[in-house]
């Protein structure tokens, strides 16, 4: 949505160790040629201590109870000597340096916003690209932006062309630059951008944004509507000077005599008047000739009018002179309402009603030029719908060229004297742009409990346009600023007021310990509700709270822990609110203690006897833990709750999506069961029939074999001729002559011992390979990767039935061994039977 997106990380984004200067040097104060201190602090220390005698323990936990509850006895630090939250010691310790400012804001064709370093990096890449090239700047880029600050502070509203000769003089004398090396100083502010604006942090860089856009966004509009209206004036004009040459007006002698004073010695101008006839047969009516007329007044009176001013501002008296002392270098011409504490809202819909009258003169006008030129115009249709015309009626166009009526409130007052006009203005959507400038201190921690928040107000009316946010990104505040300021409706910019402009790190953690989150909520009502909210420019915008890494130092060893920003690290900021501190000796350490995010993951009956503690720096360098009283628990507790209703707008962590996601996982999961039942169960099937048609087939094989073997050897039993029968003994016959002794009938050769070989069943192969992992010369995959077995003299009988084993489908039979000396045949073929 916005043409610049912030890192996740914006501690480091935002801020750069070790440039104290930055900050630390006024504006208005002289630069000196001293470098910038890149000095960083040692780590914070963490002592360990021996734990306390149990009564001991158990009496301190009591006080220390007592002090989480109600606050008595808390307090640490003095207004000199004051701890720092962890999350935040090492940006303070070094120095805040803010990478986004000054900032450049640039006008016309070249209307964006960047870190002013950024700016200077792309001119200086220009024309010298190589890391070695222009060394000078490049080196020299605190000073140089340090500079710019002095400026700002001098001469408030800065343009980049009048302050670089400045800075860039300064820079010369600083350093006493021998001018071969100045040369670099000239070709660079020969490229930078001739136009547009230095702006630094603070309440006048808001108001200074402000005022840019707003005159950057008069200057078109006004142009493009000049250059459409002029060619309809001219049309115009030319139409009632050919109605007026028909009226009776055109055929007195006078005016013939003006038209044709060149005829004036051959012509007797009086009896040509008498000769022409009394009316034009085609004359238009009088009520058309009545409109024409005022519509050349309208095109000809309505820019001047309309357009005279860029802006109409509504202010409260007592701050109108510093308001308008802010902007007007910047928004000159713009029209002022000094308004009294709670009726700023008020005074600011009189305005509008005035502007959107004015307006509907202007855009009638314009309209019905066109209609009369296309011969549309139809009176019965026409006349009553231009008498009702109303900013209702104007386009979006129309209602873009109109000048915006801004009116700066603040947070308190537009939830107290304002709360019933700005509720008016909301429910009528009238396209009013209310500033509310919000101070990020707080006055006492009981009030930030269940606090009042404008921009939730604001979003209740759908169409408004809502932006909540920070000056610490200038990119963000002036693309989110400049979206506002198009919004066909109500629009809302909740700013944080940067009172103190040394405060950066101040605003920075309101953002980051989600104590002022930013969210922007794009009123176009043609667009659906997930792409028109958004808390994108928030860093870790999915997760409760953004992590940060402490580094410290226990006895010679880094140790690094890991702590949530939340709310209670940016009240630890304030000296008001330390008396919600205690430290907690590391001797006193229990489990009952815990982190601030931790603790508020439980539920009320499991915080009860717990305290909840934030990392804190002493200035002696000790790391401690600190308890934090129930009040800042409860508040943070209601941030953490704020922060959730927003993530849930945006579409993060929402109900109905969560409940959606889970209900399809669930019915994925239900049909993936299915299916893999489904599987399985056809798969034991296949198996079946598998199963069925190798033994069947392994029977064939085997019946066909035993039909062609010795029966004898079939069995495997000898066979024996049975015991002769005793018989009477007979006479001995006649002894007859002995025939040739017949030869012996030869032995038949034996058959084959049947020996069944090792197969897959590849069909039913599930590539899992089991078998090819095992042995990749033995198993192989055919072109379909199902294995089968290549080369059985490649493995041992060991493998094969170690592979049956491993198969999940069991469609490996290891058969019988081929080497009859491997050994351990015996265990071996006993184990492969159960899948031969």
């Amino acid at each position: 949505m916005n043409e610049h997106s912030p890192s996740n990380d914006l501690l480091d984004q935002f801020f750069t160790e070790g440039a104290r200067t930055y900050l630390s040097t006024p504006p208005n104060q002289e630069m000196t040629a001293a470098e910038p201190s890149n000095e960083r602090a040692e780590l914070p220390i963490l002592e360990p201590s021996e734990p306390a005698a149990p009564a001991d323990l158990q009496a301190y936990w009591r006080i220390l109870r007592l002090f989480h509850h109600s606050g008595k006895g808390g307090g640490v630090g003095s207004d000199d000597q004051r701890p720092i939250p962890a999350v935040f010691e090492p940006f303070l310790q070094a120095g805040a340096y803010s990478g986004f400012y000054p900032c450049w804001v640039g006008t016309g064709l070249e209307a964006t916003c960047l870190p002013l370093e950024e700016l200077i990096r792309q001119s200086v890449n220009q024309f010298a690209p190589e890391d070695h090239q222009g060394r000078l700047i490049k080196d020299q880029m605190p000073r140089l932006l340090l500079g710019f600050r002095r400026v700002i502070g001098q001469k408030g509203v800065t343009s980049l062309a009048e302050g670089w000769p400045i800075v860039s003089d300064q820079l010369i004398r600083d350093l006493s630059i021998r001018e071969p090396d100045q040369a670099v100083l000239g070709e660079l502010g020969k490229h930078l951008p001739k136009s547009g604006y230095i702006i630094d942090f603070s309440h006048t860089g808001i108001l200074q944004i402000l005022a840019i856009l707003l005159n950057d966004r008069h200057e078109l509009t006004r142009r493009m509507w000049i250059e459409e209206v002029g060619p309809l004036k001219d049309r115009i004009s030319d139409l009632l000077a050919v109605e007026k040459e028909k009226g009776i007006d055109a055929r007195t002698p006078e005016h013939l005599r003006s038209k044709l004073d060149f005829a004036d010695a051959f012509l007797n101008f009086n009896e040509l008047s008498d000769l022409l006839p009394d009316q034009s047969s085609n004359q238009i009516p009088q009520e058309r000739l009545h409109r024409l007329e005022e519509v050349r007044f309208w095109l000809d009176e309505g820019p001047d009018r309309l357009f005279a001013h860029p802006a109409w501002m509504v202010v409260q008296r007592e701050q109108g002179a510093s308001v308008e002392d802010m902007m007007d270098p910047l928004l000159q011409d713009a029209r002022w309402f000094l308004s009294e504490r709670g009726h700023i809202l008020q005074d600011a819909v009189h305005a509008f009603q005035e502007l959107s009258a004015l307006a509907a003169r202007f855009f009638s006008a314009v309209r019905i030029a066109h209609l009369e030129l296309a011969g549309q115009y139809d009176p019965s249709v026409h006349d009553h719908y231009f008498v009702h015309f109303n900013w209702a009626s104007f386009t979006p166009e129309e209602q873009l060229a109109c000048p915006p009526i801004v009116a700066l409130t603040d947070r308190k007052a537009l939830l107290t004297h304002e709360a019933l006009a700005f509720g008016k203005v909301l429910t009528m959507g009238w396209p009013i742009r209310t500033v509310c400038l919000s101070s990020p201190y707080p006055e006492a921690a009981e009030e930030w409990a269940y606090r009042a928040e404008p921009g939730m107000l604001a979003l209740a009316y759908r169409d408004a346009f809502v932006l909540q946010t920070s000056a610490v990104d200038p990119a963000h505040l002036y693309h989110s600023i400049s979206m506002g300021l198009r919004a066909e409706h109500t629009a809302l910019f909740h700013i944080l007021d940067p009172g103190d402009p040394a405060d950066l790190l101040g605003h920075h953690a309101a953002l980051v310990s989600r104590e002022s989150p930013s969210f922007l909520m794009n009123g176009d009502p043609t667009a659906s509700w997930g792409s028109r909210f958004t808390v994108a420019d928030n860093p870790e915008p999915e997760a409760d709270w953004v992590t940060q890494t402490i580094t410290c130092r226990q006895g010679i060893e880094e140790v690094q822990l890991t702590a949530g920003v939340t709310p209670v690290d940016y009240a630890a900021l304030f000296p008001q609110l330390l008396r919600h501190f205690q430290v907690v000796p590391e001797s006193y350490v229990t489990e009952d203690l815990l982190s601030v995010t931790d603790y508020l993951v439980l539920g009320a009956s499991e915080r009860i006897g717990k305290v909840p503690f934030i990392w804190m720096v002493l200035p002696d360098r000790r790391m401690v833990r600190a308890a934090v009283t129930m009040t800042l628990a409860r508040a943070c507790e209601e941030r953490l709750g704020f922060w959730h209703v927003i993530q849930e707008h945006s579409g993060i962590h929402n109900f109905h999506a969560d409940q959606a996601r889970e209900q399809l996982t669930h019915e994925f999961e239900q049909q993936l069961k299915q299916t893999t039942m489904d599987l399985e169960a056809a798969h034991a099937r296949a198996m079946a029939t598998a199963v069925e048609e190798a033994g069947r087939a392994a029977m064939d094989d085997l019946a066909r074999v035993l039909l062609e073997m010795d029966p004898v050897q079939v069995s495997g039993v000898a066979t024996r001729p049975a015991a002769p029968i005793e018989e009477a003994p007979l006479e001995p016959p006649a002894p007859e002559a002995s025939p040739e002794p017949s030869p012996e009938p030869p032995k038949a050769a034996p058959k084959p011992t049947l020996v069944q070989e090792a197969w897959i069943d590849s069909a039913l192969c599930t590539s899992c390979n089991e078998c090819i992992n095992l042995n990749k010369r033995m198993f192989q995959y055919n072109d379909q990767k199902q294995a089968f077995i290549a080369d059985i003299q490649a493995g041992t009988f060991a493998e094969l039935v170690k592979a049956a084993e491993a198969c999940p489908v069991s469609i490996i039979h290891p058969g019988a061994p081929v080497n009859p000396n491997e050994p351990g045949l015996e265990a071996l073929i006993e184990k492969a039977s159960a899948w031969n």
